[in-house]
């Protein structure tokens, strides 16, 4: 893949006003993410990591079942990659390499997606006598890469459209403006990719190496869930799944309650409403598996903003959260966070897409969840 990617830095911001809208009816919520997301890449860089730690963001996942591979993909910005990025991202891709040496499961392969020179790339990782060489993308990677879909893309988003609703326009003139230019390049890059080039890829939100250690970490803006969730015993993503596949089957248009009578009868569970807990999705729940079976620590941070949505209104929107012209935060939300371990899983809950920690006629997701108690409160948002 070699594609001309020459966009002026305005382009850049409108393309990523409406990147997030072409695949789906509503992207407003994956939207918001960019600002969250943003907020917390600079917390982890800042005061949440380390001081002798190495950080590296950017990086996609995808399962090729077919072949029994896990292709591990790096979003990389050469037109400004620092020494300091270079050293952290080759010491995170060794270390992701030895310790990836011990799943019996399946094949890891690595590769980069990189824009240079006004082109966008990939190519693919490959350990030679020591150190790593580029080499043409792995033929496993390119029967699943949808590069036509990606230039279809480019050339929809690179002309004027407005399919996100009055509401929402001028979002990136808003929000995204005074970000940094390599940093919105980067994410436009990451949406392209995810949405259009290797679909249904997952992301990483970043990676910590301290010393041997690895630190996959995960980030959500989220509130305790609303409803209750419904104990289990143990929790594992095999029976998760289980659950998951047999729910969606049940008539979807029905009440919550006919739901939980569904699930009361065919697994056995009952809805508990006194227990304060936070939802994790049934694909990170499969990493958290992952990374506890090959000893990488897994730590979940939280942005509660519950306490925003009893001031303002359910769900908190930017504007509670953030003030636009500073980006400094208010209303006195605050993280949270615990290193995870999938035995701290206590149950499930049900989510719609787009309305999360609520039921939907539309397709039901799984979530793990886990106790509020159990999270450490490490900083107050300010």
């Amino acid at each position: 893949m070699d594609i001309q990617f020459n966009y002026k830095p305005e382009q850049v911001l409108q393309m990523l006003e409406e990147v997030d809208f072409l695949d789906r009816k509503d992207g407003s919520k994956r939207r918001d993410a960019y600002v969250t997301e943003w907020y917390f890449e600079n917390l982890l860089t800042g005061n949440l990591a380390n001081l002798n730690s190495q950080i590296s963001t950017g990086w996609l996942y995808k399962d090729d079942r077919n072949n029994g591979i896990r292709h591990w993909v790096k979003i990389i910005d050469r037109s400004s990659y620092s020494d300091e990025e270079r050293k952290a991202d080759g010491a995170i891709l060794n270390a992701l390499h030895r310790t990836f040496q011990k799943d019996q499961c399946r094949g890891h392969r690595f590769h980069k997606f990189s824009y240079e020179k006004n082109r966008i790339k990939v190519v693919t990782l490959k350990k030679d006598n020591g150190s790593w060489k580029q080499v043409p993308p792995d033929q496993a990677l390119v029967k699943i890469l949808t590069t036509a879909k990606l230039k279809d893309a480019l050339e929809k988003l690179s002309k004027p459209i407005s399919k996100s609703g009055s509401e929402h326009k001028g979002f990136a003139q808003i929000w995204l403006k005074g970000m940094d230019e390599k940093y919105l390049r980067s994410l436009l890059l990451q949406r392209l990719f995810m949405n259009f080039t290797l679909p249904y890829s997952l992301d990483v939100d970043a990676i910590e190496l301290l010393e041997d250690k690895l630190t996959f970490h995960e980030f959500k803006r989220k509130t305790p869930c609303p409803q209750g969730h419904f104990p289990l015993n143990t929790v594992n993503s095999f029976d998760l799944s289980d659950i998951e596949k047999q729910s969606r089957k049940f008539k979807l248009k029905c009440s919550p309650q006919e739901l939980f009578d569904f699930l009361k009868k065919s697994f056995q569970v009952e809805r508990d409403t006194n227990t304060s807990v936070f939802g994790l999705d049934l694909s990170h729940f499969k990493m958290l598996e992952f990374c506890h079976h090959l000893g990488i620590a897994y730590r979940y941070c939280i942005w509660n903003s519950s306490h925003c949505m009893a001031q303002y209104k359910d769900p908190a929107t930017l504007d509670d959260l953030f003030d636009p012209v500073t980006m400094k935060t208010k209303n006195g939300c605050y993280l949270i966070s615990n290193n995870l371990v999938p035995t701290y899983a206590k149950g499930f809950v049900f989510t719609g897409w787009g309305k999360s920690g609520s039921f939907s006629p539309n397709t039901l997701r799984i979530q793990a969840t886990f106790e509020q108690s159990k999270f450490c409160r490490i900083n107050e948002v300010s």
